[in-house]
């Protein structure tokens, strides 16, 4: 009896423990399986997360992955532009030239137009078009470390835009660095450099923040400040230029 009852619970135990071998090895090809699938998911999203090269004229929707970075590969920054440039419609986009260019020779149309708000634009060289860059009924966008040249107008501010940041800039407009016709409150313009004609027209009843702190803006000798609005302000004109590009002007 004793040897029976040895041997069903030997033969118990076998069985135990090859059902835990085959539980074990269905546990590892789950994890394999998890793994591979998870690496195939990464690559799915990371082809998904790719763009087609931006051209004059393109829009950059919700739709479009963002950062989006200029390359060399974009045809936009080969060749001016015959119209518009961009367009920006997306919310909370950011686009960065990585110091590329958009240009234009037609002296007319907008560089980019911004349409939505949350956006950043950064480290572009923007002229040649009628406006650098428009914003159109925009809020709480950026606009900072950009060159303007070779235009009518810098940064154009329309409609009801407000809350919006333009920050370490060089402007060298040729009739206005800001042009500034919104309706909106609360825009800033801070640590800019103003070579242009004008440096910021005013032509609402709506002002922009020229000073943070002790921080304003530089206006070199040439460009008119007609309403006075840097002078005038608890900052006061910064005696030397501020950005990189308007240290380098101030040399040559």
């Amino acid at each position: 009896m004793k040897l029976q009852k040895s041997f069903f619970h030997k033969k118990f135990k076998n069985k135990k423990a090859r059902n835990i071998a085959i539980l074990s090895a269905f546990a590892l090809l789950a994890v394999v399986l998890l793994f591979f699938q998870g690496h195939i998911t990464g690559q799915a999203v990371q082809e998904s997360a790719s763009r087609q090269p931006l051209k004059c004229g393109d829009i950059i929707t919700q739709k479009t992955p963002s950062p989006i970075i200029l390359t060399n590969k974009d045809p936009i920054t080969q060749a001016p532009c015959k119209n518009k440039g961009l367009t920006m419609t997306g919310f909370n986009k950011v686009l960065d030239c990585k110091g590329l260019s958009i240009t234009s020779e037609t002296n007319r149309f907008i560089g980019v137009e911004i349409k939505s708000s949350g956006n950043e634009i950064r480290n572009c060289k923007i002229s040649g078009f009628e406006s650098g860059i428009q914003l159109t009924y925009a809020s709480k966008n950026q606009i900072k470390d950009i060159i303007f040249e070779g235009l009518s107008f810098g940064i154009k501010l329309t409609g009801k835009s407000k809350e919006n940041s333009i920050r370490n800039n060089f402007f060298a407009a040729e009739e206005a660095d800001i042009y500034h016709e919104s309706f909106g409150k609360n825009n800033k313009a801070i640590s800019n450099d103003f070579f242009g004609k004008k440096s910021i027209d005013l032509r609402t009843q709506q002002t922009l923040q020229v000073c943070e702190g002790k921080l304003g803006n530089y206006l070199s000798l040439s460009t008119k400040e007609p309403l006075q609005l840097q002078a005038k302000s608890s900052c006061g004109i910064s005696k030397l230029p501020l950005t990189t590009e308007g240290k380098r002007r101030m040399k040559s």
